[in-house]
């Protein structure tokens, strides 16, 4: 079993996540997660692959960071507007790679 498929079944998540990826690609699936913080940070490190995060509709995501020869790229639809919810802040950090935050399911 890869390390990605464990994450992205159903689990509890912490409210600081980090997510490294060396020469092979990182999934955090966050939609199907049992327990959720109101906030959740992630620190992203990609060199010379991919870290795509999977959050549920409606989530506030805030993407930012550096990247080199690589993107940050937020596909996650818009936030709902009522304040309740899920926020995730990711600070991507990105060499020959591209960190992605979608919405869906995995």
């Amino acid at each position: 079993m890869r390390r990605s498929d464990r994450r992205a079944g159903t689990w509890d998540a912490e409210e600081e996540l980090v997510a490294i990826s060396f020469l092979g690609d990182v999934i955090i699936g966050l939609s199907r997660a049992r327990t959720t913080p109101t906030e959740i940070t992630i620190e992203a490190w990609a060199l010379l692959r991919d870290i795509e995060v999977v959050v549920p509709e409606s989530t506030r995501v805030d993407l930012g960071g550096d990247s080199v020869w690589g993107d940050l790229d937020d596909q996650a639809s818009a936030a709902s507007e009522d304040g309740d919810g899920l926020s995730v802040r990711v600070h991507g950090h990105v060499v020959v790679g591209d960190a992605t935050v979608r919405a869906g399911n995995l």
